[in-house]
């Protein structure tokens, strides 16, 4: 697409944005009791609206090529990720549970769960927080050392393997432990027995 399309989708999300903010400042009154389950309703509508407005803005963040309008969409794009978290937040203390049923919020909006992007040719559930595409760029750097240093501590937590004496015979196999946890033990069995023998209470 081209920079104007670009240009255009950030005014309309802009316009949402600024919209969202000014439906926002009812919320900050107290709550009867007997209006939470509407509190719990509009508190649902944000979140999913500014879902998508992180998604919109990080699409238009990944394809926008001037460094000025990037600096100012990577602010928007890290607000309105803060925002989401907020409201995340605020659902869960709400509903006192971290998963939430907003079926009837996304029938409301004309949303369903999962949707598919004909561009992309794939999935994306309009319920799932998009990770922004620069901050994974950004740590590629870091998200390869940590890699490095986790097969570096794997190889070394590899079982040894027995290693053959100097006549030829392998070492013979490690006792089985002598003591198990609650006062059981292991005795090590016998060559004539291929299993070991039932624990014992000391």
């Amino acid at each position: 697409m081209s920079e104007g399309t670009y240009q255009r989708l950030w005014e309309a999300s802009h316009v949402t944005l600024q919209e969202l903010l000014d439906q926002e400042q009812p919320l900050l009154e107290a709550v009867p009791n007997r209006d939470r389950q509407s509190f719990q309703h509009r508190l649902s509508v944000f979140y999913l609206y500014y879902l998508g407005l992180l998604r919109r803005f990080d699409t238009i963040y990944d394809q926008m090529v001037q460094p000025q309008k990037r600096r100012l969409l990577r602010r928007l794009l890290d607000g309105v990720a803060g925002r989401v978290l907020e409201i995340k937040d605020e659902l869960v203390r709400v509903d006192l549970c971290e998963t939430h049923c907003l079926d009837r919020v996304l029938q409301d909006l004309k949303l369903t769960p999962v949707r598919a992007l004909p561009p992309q040719a794939r999935w994306e559930a309009d319920l799932e927080v998009p990770i922004p595409k620069y901050f994974q760029l950004e740590q590629s750097a870091a998200m390869k050392e940590r890699k490095l240093i986790l097969a570096e501590i794997l190889s070394r937590m590899e079982p040894e393997h027995p290693t053959e004496a100097s006549g030829g015979d392998t070492l013979p196999d490690a006792p089985l432990p002598l003591s198990w946890n609650r006062g059981l033990t292991w005795t090590s069995h016998s060559s004539e027995s291929p299993w070991p023998s039932p624990p014992r209470l000391l």
